[in-house]
């Protein structure tokens, strides 16, 4: 007989201790010996899932022998991956090998990971030396799981590494499944819309490959992978659907409960808020995505949800996150509830012990904020006990005043900073005080008795009440009829609140009038060696948001064009410069990058889009030292993949290039249907008025544009993406001693947009210059607003018109442009 013992944490916030229970060797099932939860005053009888348990053994392999103490972590992500860990103390079987024996309950399915115990963890890490998030076991079994280390954040080693690459197929039709969670040693993937992924930078041993859906939608498939030193490793996988039965959950919060509180309910599913991700705070739930509790006439509040059979459902409910404002157990721990999904309908009790710990009081925000707040938008609460952790939304109390009563976890922190800003968007639309990524915020210690705050924000940071109405100088506008493209183009840099304010970005389109909507399909090029190109969650959005986007847009009567961008992370950038690419990289990158735009393209033909527009640009890159050759290659792949695009999108594929970079648009000859020709740069006049810059724009129209629309036969698009900034009409915002690239202007933090010098009305004229000249220009098709921030409006530097001056010249210009107005 063996035993296990916990490890006390020294790094995170909170560690739940485990009891040490005996285990036995083999393949044996345990009764759950869960108590029954303490009968209440009104003899509420709680939910109690009694379930067997399966003995799983833990086999971990390191690349070296090591002094320290090899610990077992087993992590909560709905609280967050580094804030509620349970550990164990893995037993030494030789120099490089140690195993854990554990009971886990029977169709659960965990997240772990590895660490040495010195006097801080050392973590273990990728082949990029990142730390693991987690590793997935599902327990279905009395099983034996292989882990290998691939290096720890203080020592690296050289391997050959080899990858898995396989194909999820739908058992019952054979239908490629897109969105899929796959992962293996750590790293994580998702499938395209092929069904298709690659996991690189395994090395040689076993690994257990586990493959899931976000919301369960597919069952969950596990198996064990061999990697060769170098080799690729197939994984052709067929996963049965999920049946799904309505489970209703009844919950009963504590008598003290805020009458005016949102209850939200938060787990390991995506409708439950998850990401498959963490953000830069450590968290994978995200507060403003969580569903809200109906408050029902006996106090008690419920929701039902559509849940996959024999799902491993992990939940709790909150008044915040995962961990701001999260219930808590009568001891002060965290509770964190499982429920493995039955075979048929059912209704969950559940009571909720307390929101506080019994050594805290809470301690109450009101805050009364500007007039000139948009009446769409949501003020959220931030907090930094250890870093701004994320947003979350505060209760609306009367015209321009907000709450929030804060309950902890204050058992596990001492004193804390916090600040509001705007729709969750914090670093941008911060209150004026509190700007930027390093704000230092409100400084405040809970204390034993309640405290109640009240805050005025007095103006918002990048946001600035209407002082004069917007002048507009037009001619006589020439009604192009319905046909004639009015649309928006959203801003790329994706946030994983920001869908959730999407609603109020469409009306301010029909607003204006607008008709087409161009939507981002971002994706992120990580590394050169290996070649590593997906969607990374939480950075870019998953398939699943995108069709949230693309359905609210659609339900409002617009057309919808996905665009694919490209985002390059700053490992990727210098491995380019420093020449690191691995071995055949431009073959494996071909493959990768047109796997890319055949997931734009699959994703359009499913939702029935209007158009693919594939863009030339790369996403925040254009002051990147060796952009030229890094752009020629993306150039380059894009008119080699058109033919094939266009076979899996019938309905149009379009080119979308600078002005600048019309020599690219020439590669592409009559192989796509259309252009978008983007005006962002210097327009060389010698006076700063509307007539200079129209004729600006129609000289460029007539000598650049003219030749490609008889050329081509195509229809041609013009794209306005000039910021509000000095300097927009000669394509150069001064940032220190060098010009700013338009995407990155649009995501930096406040702090930094406010230093900027802002001019709405140099962008207002350069609006009214364009349009004027289109008007005067019957072979152009149609007009794009570049640059719109969906997320939020803001009166910064950018190139988003939400909000500003500008949006009134659409408002004038497009309906008559259109037909809307005759």
């Amino acid at each position: 007989m063996t035993s296990k013992k916990t490890v006390q944490g020294v790094v995170s916030l909170l560690v739940v201790l485990m009891l040490i229970v005996p285990l036995v060797s083999g393949c044996t099932l345990w009764e759950s010996t869960e108590s029954e939860s303490p009968q209440t005053a009104t003899d509420i009888k709680q939910f109690d899932q009694n379930l067997p348990f399966a003995e799983t053994v833990f086999y971990l392999n390191i690349p070296e022998a090591v002094s320290e103490e090899m610990v077992f972590e087993l992590l909560d992500d709905v609280t967050g991956i580094d804030l509620n860990p349970t550990r164990y103390a893995m037993e030494q079987i030789s120099e490089t090998q140690f195993s854990l024996r554990l009971p886990v309950k029977l169709g659960s399915l965990i997240k772990y990971r590895y660490y040495r115990n010195a006097s801080l963890p050392i973590y273990e890490t990728n082949y990029q030396n990142k730390n693991i998030q987690y590793r997935v076991a599902y327990i279905d079994k009395a099983a034996y799981i292989t882990d290998q280390i691939t290096n720890w954040s203080d020592l690296q080693y050289q391997y050959n590494y080899g990858r898995i690459e396989g194909q999820i197929l739908n058992s019952t039709n054979n239908s490629p499944l897109p969105n899929l969670f796959v992962t293996a040693g750590g790293l994580h993937t998702f499938t395209n819309s092929l069904g298709k992924f690659t996991l690189e930078g395994l090395p040689a041993g076993k690994h257990n490959l586990v493959t899931l859906s976000t919301d369960g939608e597919y069952q969950v498939f596990q198996q064990e992978a061999v990697i060769a030193d170098g080799l690729t490793t197939p994984a052709d996988v067929r996963v049965k659907p999920s049946d799904f039965v309505n489970v209703t959950f009844l919950v009963y919060p504590p008598a003290d409960h805020p009458q005016e509180a949102t209850i939200r309910m938060l787990g390991s599913s995506y409708q439950l808020s998850n990401i498959f991700g963490v953000t830069e705070s450590g968290a994978s739930t995200i507060a403003a995505r969580a569903p809200k509790l109906t408050s029902l006439p006996d106090g008690s509040t419920t929701v039902t949800l559509s849940l996959p059979e024999g799902a491993d459902l992990r939940y709790k409910y909150s008044l915040g996150d995962g961990f701001w404002n999260a219930e808590l157990k009568q001891d002060g721990t965290f509770n964190i509830r499982q429920l493995i999904v039955p075979n048929k309908d059912m209704t969950v009790v559940d009571k909720i012990d307390s929101w506080k710990s019994s050594e805290s009081a809470p301690i109450s925000f009101i805050v009364n904020v500007p007039d000139n707040t948009p009446d769409s938008d949501s003020v959220s609460i931030q907090f930094n006990p250890f870093g701004w952790t994320n947003p979350l939304p505060m209760w609306k109390s009367g015209e321009n005043s907000w709450s929030y009563i804060l309950y902890g976890p204050f058992n596990m922190i001492g004193a804390f900073s916090y600040r509001y800003c705007r729709n969750d968007n914090c670093n941008i639309a911060d209150d004026s005080n509190s700007m930027g990524k390093n704000a230092s915020g409100y400084s405040l210690t809970p204390g034993l008795t309640p405290q109640t705050i009240n805050d005025d924000v007095l103006k918002w940071a990048l946001w600035q009440p209407a002082t004069e109405p917007t002048t507009l100088v037009a001619p006589a506008i020439n009604n192009r009829g319905n046909e004639f493209v009015t649309g928006i183009e959203f801003i790329s840099g994706y946030s994983p609140s920001a869908p959730l304010f999407i609603d109020g970005a469409y009306q301010n389109l029909l607003d204006i009038s607008a008709n087409t909507v161009l939507i981002p399909v971002e994706w992120t090029l990580e590394s050169f060696n290996p070649i590593v190109f997906s969607q990374k969650p939480g950075i870019n959005p998953l398939w699943k948001d995108l069709v949230l986007m693309i359905q609210k847009a659609q339900m409002q009567g617009l057309k919808v064009w996905l665009t694919p961008v490209v985002e390059v992370s700053d490992l990727a950038m210098k491995q380019w410069l420093d020449d690191n690419k691995q071995d055949a990289w431009q073959t494996i990158f071909q493959k990768e990058f047109l796997d890319y735009l055949l997931y734009t393209a699959d994703l359009a033909a499913y939702m029935n889009v209007e158009k693919v527009v594939l863009s030339t640009d790369i996403l925040n890159l254009s002051t990147f030292s060796d952009y030229p050759s890094l752009k020629e290659l993306i150039v380059n792949q894009l008119v080699e993949d058109v033919p094939v695009v266009k076979q899996h999108f019938l309905n149009g594929v379009f080119v979308y290039s600078n002005l600048l970079d019309i020599e690219d648009i020439k590669k592409f000859g009559n192989s796509v249907d259309g252009y978008v020709i983007k005006f962002d740069g210097n327009l060389n006049v010698q006076s700063q008025d509307i007539e200079a810059f129209s004729l600006a724009f129609k000289e460029k129209f007539d000598t650049v544009l003219y030749p490609v629309s008889q050329n081509t036969e195509k229809p041609v698009f013009v794209s306005i993406d000039y910021p509000s900034a000095t300097g927009a009409e000669t394509g150069c915002v001064a940032y220190g001693e060098d010009c700013i690239d338009g995407d990155l202007l649009n995501q930096l933090a406040s702090d930094v947009q406010s230093s900027l010098s802002i001019d709405m009305q140099l962008q207002v004229d350069l609006y009214q210059a364009l349009l004027s000249a289109v008007n005067e220009t019957n072979w152009i098709h149609g007009v794009i607003s570049s640059g719109f921030n969906y997320h939020v409006a803001l009166h910064n530097p950018g190139s988003s018109v939400r909000g500003k001056p500008a949006a009134d010249v659409l408002w004038y210009w497009y309906p008559r442009l259109n037909g809307s107005i005759q």
